[in-house]
């Protein structure tokens, strides 16, 4: 029995708890690796360019973005017949205030605030009897401005432009 105990090798405490502890850093490692196999979620709508939307998803993208807490007013739009483009804009407290604007052969600007650094969206009508452009947008970033830009194009675009105003 002696020489059968002398054979096997004797470890220490030390060298036990080595061992126990690369068991336990091994146990962490593959349960941190189960848990992100799993990867992006899925089930995730695809973002859809302004290119790719129909006219409703147009507006509705131009109704989410006039809605951002940081604008000083809130834009809502809706698409009358005809291809004509209603602005309603509202500040917190004030009035509302309501403009129609014919989408046939507007021209779509963007212009920057000098003291602010914020972007608007301008249409200016086709109609040279009009001689009021039609804020779009007011105060937002330039990111925002892009965007609306774009929404705006492809709803003209997309948005029957065969019968005049």
């Amino acid at each position: 029995m002696d020489k059968l105990a002398a054979s096997l090798p004797s470890k220490s405490v030390p060298g036990l708890l080595a061992g126990s502890w690369r068991k336990v850093l091994l146990v962490n490692a593959l349960l941190l690796a189960t848990a992100c196999s799993d990867g992006y979620p899925g089930g995730e709508a695809r973002v859809l360019s302004s290119s790719e939307m129909n006219v409703d998803q147009l507006v509705t993208a131009m109704n989410v973005l006039g809605e951002k807490p940081h604008l000083p007013s809130r834009w809502r739009y809706a698409l009358e017949p005809g291809c004509v483009l209603e602005v309603r804009k509202r500040r917190s407290g004030m009035s509302r205030q309501t403009i129609a604007v014919s989408l046939y052969e507007a021209d779509v600007s963007m212009k920057q605030g000098i003291a602010d650094q914020a972007f608007d969206i301008q249409l200016e009508p086709a109609e040279k009897s009009l001689t009021v452009t039609v804020p779009v947008l007011k105060g937002g970033k330039w990111a925002d401005a892009v965007h609306m830009r774009s929404l705006l194009i492809h709803l003209q675009r997309s948005c029957d432009t065969t019968v005049s105003p």
